[in-house]
């Protein structure tokens, strides 16, 4: 419904315009429409045509890539709604509860960013979510990320198949920690969220279909094809200096209590010294102690 302007005395004018909300986006298909012509125009275009700037924490994943979830939004609204414009950056909020909550309900995923930087490696890793057991944080996520980290280089595995690999992290959580048996699933899913690991399933990533909160079920999660793996800027950070290993290592240590900090760091850092020194701008794994 139209609303009049000014005085009923002076003007009969009516405004047909319709103010559009975040609420207004409903359409799964006006989200891939506005993912499509991202992809065409580039994220430095598609950006300045609807005045936003770039993401810095929340970003769309699909098909492995990654988007600025909320200015894919606000051009959403326009491709949804062709007569009314797309939502300015102005208009509306990011966050969790805004634009990743509105995404989640569309079916796509949102997390954080692969790092491309070592300083956006330790700033990833200094900032991983963790859910907390009898009122303490536990470290499962982190010790997903130091045996996906150490294997790559190490034994030069960096696609982990999960139905094996949960068994590996399932010893290495109880080895590592108070937790009991059994809390392997929840890290490699959510892990990735932290824009630190990648799930995927006959080459698709399972993110496509599932969102943090809704992950997929066990049997499809620990399918013999379903494969985790670092990603790909991860990677190649840890490949270009392997002593990058060190200082990931620093950075997750104190999420470990006294008592098994010394087996993890004994079980990190055994058989990869002679390849850590060797590596340019190495320092001693242990020289941070």
């Amino acid at each position: 419904m139209g609303r009049y302007l000014g005085s009923s005395h002076c003007s009969n004018e009516v405004d047909t315009s319709v103010t559009r909300t975040l609420a207004d986006l409903t359409d799964r298909q006006a989200v891939l429409t506005a993912l499509d012509e991202f992809d065409e125009l580039g994220r430095e275009a598609f950006l300045v045509k609807y005045g936003f700037g770039p993401a810095v924490d929340y970003f769309l994943r699909y098909q492995g890539r990654y988007y600025d979830s909320k200015a894919i939004c606000g051009a959403a609204v326009s491709h949804q709604h062709s007569d009314d414009g797309p939502l300015r950056s102005e208009e509306f909020s990011g966050g969790l509860k805004t634009v990743r909550a509105k995404l989640n309900e569309l079916g796509f995923a949102v997390s954080k960013a692969p790092p491309t930087t070592e300083a956006e490696l330790l700033e990833a890793i200094d900032g991983i979510r963790s859910y907390k057991s009898g009122g303490k944080g536990v470290p499962h996520k982190r010790v997903l990320l130091l045996h996906a980290c150490r294997t790559a280089i190490a034994e030069g595995d960096r696609q982990l198949p999960l139905d094996t690999l949960h068994e590996t992290l399932d010893d290495l959580i109880v080895k590592f920690s108070d937790s009991p048996k059994g809390g392997a699933n929840d890290p490699l899913w959510r892990l990735q969220f932290d824009g630190l690991w990648e799930v995927t399933r006959n080459g698709n990533h399972l993110t496509d279909t599932h969102t943090s909160n809704s992950p997929p079920p066990v049997g499809e999660l620990l399918a013999p094809d379903t494969v985790g793996s670092l990603p790909d800027s991860l990677y190649q950070l840890l490949i270009d200096n392997p002593s990058l290993l060190s200082g990931i290592f620093e950075q997750v240590a104190d999420a470990f209590d006294d008592v098994h900090l010394p087996d993890v760091r004994d079980w990190f850092f055994t058989g990869i010294e002679e390849l850590l020194d060797s590596s340019p701008g190495s320092e001693s794994p242990h020289s941070w102690d």
